[in-house]
């Protein structure tokens, strides 16, 4: 498949990731739990994303601008 449809695909994923992580949330689960446990499965999908989890991660979290971007209108940054 292509980048384009990849990158859609990782949008309707997340989507749905949103909605189960926003209803154990309302069911008074624990917002640190969640943010830990999301940081840590995101950095183990490749030791790839891992690297840059552990070196950007305060960046990432910082990085408000982002937060409402879907994945497909992110630009490509150097592999």
């Amino acid at each position: 498949m292509s980048l384009t449809v990849e990158k859609a695909a990782i949008d309707t994923a997340w989507a749905t990731l949103q909605t189960a992580v926003g209803a154990y949330l309302s069911a008074g689960g624990s917002p640190w739990s969640a943010a830990f446990w999301l940081l840590a499965q995101v950095a183990n999908i490749d030791p790839r994303i891992a690297k840059v989890c552990d070196g950007q991660a305060d960046k990432a979290i910082s990085a408000r601008q982002n937060r409402a971007t879907t994945f497909a209108a992110m630009n490509e940054r150097p592999k």
